[in-house]
């Protein structure tokens, strides 16, 4: 009505097209910012070959299809009809709703390798717990202790190892992905509240192993300054010998 008023009906007209024109250019423009974040993210991680290729070729899918409507969408910018705007922006919205769908199923994807990276570091844990507690053994000194905490790391070591495996192999299995990333995130949070727990076992072994490790200390010097006073009781002594 107001166009009606005023005469500039074809301006008015033109000035929205182009709005919305650019609106939908800079929404392609963001998704193609956020899928290269995403191909980066997916290329330095260490995802096995083969789920690493499907997570790139899904991404180079989507990225193709993003720029075919780019061009689509540039040209309606010369004169396109209001229909055609709508049809633009349904099929925007539609990439959309895909870019998210793909981007929640690879994030799961490296969350996963994350964790499992935590998991392996956690036995890696327990193996350097053996060899503190074998070099202080050898030293001497009561690991009693230690031992008995080694073993509660270890165990819960092994609880978080079947967690995750449990998980990897169920997402693996999953056909639908997106539910499946809804029980994932559910594993996840416990293994990661297991993992709390462990690292309060680590700490107490890290305060107790410095413990031992001190008491060991002061016994050597103790013991090596005994040794050094007998030596010079006895040096003290063949000297006294020899005068007489």
């Amino acid at each position: 009505k107001e166009c009606q008023k005023d005469g500039d009906c074809e301006l008015k007209k033109f000035n929205l097209r182009n709005g919305v024109n650019k609106h939908l250019v800079k929404t392609i423009e963001l998704i193609e910012k956020s899928l290269e974040k995403l191909v980066n993210k997916v290329s330095e991680s260490e995802l096995d070959d083969e789920t690493k290729e499907n997570a790139l070729t899904q991404i180079a899918e989507l990225e193709a299809k993003l720029s075919a409507e780019k061009v689509e969408v540039e040209a309606l910018a010369d004169g396109g009809s209001a229909e055609e705007l709508r049809d633009a922006i349904k099929a925007m919205k539609k990439t959309w709703q895909d870019t998210r769908h793909i981007q929640k199923i690879i994030v799961a994807s490296l969350t996963h390798s994350k964790l499992g990276d935590l998991v392996e570091k956690h036995i890696g844990l327990v193996r350097s717990m053996d060899a503190k507690i074998e070099n202080l053994e050898k030293k001497g000194a009561n690991v009693n202790e230690l031992v008995e905490i080694r073993e509660r790391f270890s165990a819960k070591v092994s609880e978080i190892e079947a967690e995750y495996g449990a998980a990897k192999e169920e997402w693996k299995a999953a056909e639908n992905k997106q539910e499946a990333s809804k029980a994932w995130r559910i594993t996840q949070a416990k293994v990661r509240e297991s993992m709390k727990e462990s690292r309060e076992i680590l700490r107490e072994f890290a305060i107790k192993f410095v413990e031992v490790k001190k008491s060991l200390e002061e016994t050597e010097e103790v013991e090596e300054s005994e040794t050094n006073e007998s030596n010079k009781s006895n040096e003290s002594e063949g000297s006294g010998a020899e005068v007489e």
